[in-house]
């Protein structure tokens, strides 16, 4: 361990000469550390444990000793040898939703190294004096140095949203969005009070990757607020990292292999980190020790989600074939690639025409007389059917599966929701300013209505639904900064979609 530490240039005597923060030592750690002449203003020694080469051993050396790590490992799961279904926040999918089974590999580290990852940049935020992220015209001081401390609750919500932003990778959510959807992509989960998010994704497995990929935003951020030359990269997720208002953090990692996909043939790999903070601390204090293969529910849209059904398209008479049939999610706004999924409903399946082929409620089929049929499946209130021909001497192709092949009435309708999904609001601006009005005006797009929301800080006021591309907002405060969304509404199918949102800033007269 010595060795360790003497390459990065720092000594044992490390224990004696790390500067305090108050009466407090680095980490905000009970543990008795003499003040030392040490002076705060040298902060060269905390360089190289930054670097993401850092060894862990040695973070987690220095950790034992300054920081105070409370949690307790628990195996949540206890899975076996069986692969584990994990829950999601609800039990019963809402209108417009089904439950999905989506099959990938939950990832964690132990608790203390993934503080130390995240408390080091913390620390070096204030005693370095960066920009205060609660307030930029302000630098942040050693006295404002709060370590984040491990809450459970969080955890959960960062397991799940893990798995979701896989499908996304953005902050929605994956389920039916509507009214209320901007509450339930950052709704309370699990019950848990939590303040803010980060994510990100990559090709590389490992939480550590992707913390230091927020912290590597650091000189972005600086550059934004103290007068450099930014180059225009996000610099949100460090600015939460540093954030000393956010004291309780959950993190969590998933992983899964992208199957044969329409823009990418073969396997890819995924991964993606989620870190949910909190401002107040749920009373959980358990670490889930629990990684690796496992099939998280997960609640998604149903206009985003097909069932792809496979079998063979002949059979000779009296052959017998197997179908299956999964879930294939795709939101055209934000995936990537198509996510498939296994189904938790009991599927039933129907034939067209059984006196030609039959089916069971296991999906296998026999052919029993010349001719043809459609064989039907519904799993989740989502049907899709395929077509088998029955013939004498007809070769058997029941080997090979073939992709589900669609109604003309199933296509059009795919394709009205995917047009109406990408609509937007075009010449968006506002018409008439008061003290305590706002009049906005767009232009008319025929077959939709349109929805409003208004928002003061991060705080949405009111939701309006119109026919009207001319819309006045009320009961605003005076010199008040508001940011309003605008998006367009159509029905198809019996479901309301929704289109892009369009947003305008505005601010309130005196």
């Amino acid at each position: 361990m010595f060795e360790k530490i003497k390459k990065y240039g720092v000594m044992l005597a490390l224990t004696l000469t790390i500067p305090t923060l108050g009466m407090q030592p680095v980490w905000g750690a009970t543990t008795s550390v003499e003040n030392v002449s040490a002076s705060s203003s040298d902060t060269s020694w905390l360089d190289p444990f930054l670097s993401e080469s850092v060894d862990d051993s040695i973070l987690l050396w220095l950790s034992a000793l300054y920081m105070k790590d409370t949690s307790t490992e628990v195996d949540k799961v206890n899975a076996g040898d069986q692969i584990p279904i994990l829950t999601c926040d609800v039990s019963e999918a809402s209108d417009g939703n089904v439950l999905a089974y989506f099959q990938g590999s939950v990832d964690t580290e132990k608790s203390n190294l993934i503080l130390a990852w995240m408390n080091l940049a913390r620390y070096e935020a204030c005693i370095k004096g960066y920009p205060d992220p609660r307030d930029t015209s302000k630098n942040l001081s050693s006295s404002d140095y709060v370590p984040l401390s491990w809450d459970g609750a969080l955890e959960d919500v960062a397991r799940l949203r893990a798995a979701e932003s896989c499908l996304l990778m953005y902050h929605d959510r994956p389920s039916v969005e509507g009214e209320g959807a901007d509450q339930k992509a950052f709704s309370t989960v699990n019950y848990t009070d939590y303040a803010g998010e980060c994510l990100t994704w990559s090709t590389a497995k490992g939480l550590k990757g992707g913390i230091y990929a927020w912290y590597n935003e650091k000189e972005d951020y600086l550059a934004t607020y103290t007068g450099g030359s930014p180059s225009g990269e996000k610099i949100g997720h460090y600015a939460m990292l540093i954030d000393p208002s956010y004291t309780q953090v959950g993190v969590a990692g998933f992983f899964q292999e992208v199957e044969d996909c329409s823009d990418n043939e073969g396997k890819e790999e995924f991964y993606a980190t989620a870190a949910e903070f909190g401002k107040q601390a749920s009373g959980d204090t358990t670490k889930n020790s629990f990684k690796g293969t496992c099939i998280q529910t997960l609640e998604i849209s149903k206009q985003d989600t097909q069932v792809e059904f496979l079998g063979p398209s002949t059979l000779a008479v009296g052959e017998s074939g197997q179908t299956t049939c999964r879930y294939s999610y795709y939101n055209d706004s934000r995936s990537y690639n198509v996510r498939r999924f296994l189904s938790p409903y009991t599927t039933s399946y129907w034939s067209s025409n059984p006196s030609v082929v039959s089916v069971d409620q296991e999906g296998k089929l026999v052919g029993l007389s010349n001719g043809m049929a459609r064989i039907y499946v519904n799993a989740g209130g989502i049907s899709s059917c395929i077509s088998v021909t029955v013939g004498t001497g007809v070769s058997s192709v029941s080997q090979t599966s073939t992709s589900i092949s669609t109604s003309t009435s199933t296509t059009a309708i795919a394709t009205a929701i995917a047009k109406a999904k990408a609509t937007k609001i075009t010449k968006l601006k506002v018409k008439k300013v008061t003290q305590h009005s706002v009049k906005i005006s767009f232009k008319k797009k025929k077959g939709y209505t349109y929805q409003v929301k208004v928002y003061k800080g991060k705080k949405r006021i009111t939701t309006k639904n119109s026919k009207n591309t001319c819309i006045k907002i009320k009961k605003l405060k005076a010199a008040s900064e508001y940011k309003i969304k605008v998006r367009t509404v159509k029905v198809i199918n019996g479901k309301k979609v929704y289109g892009k949102w369009k947003t305008i800033k505005v601010t309130t007269k005196k």
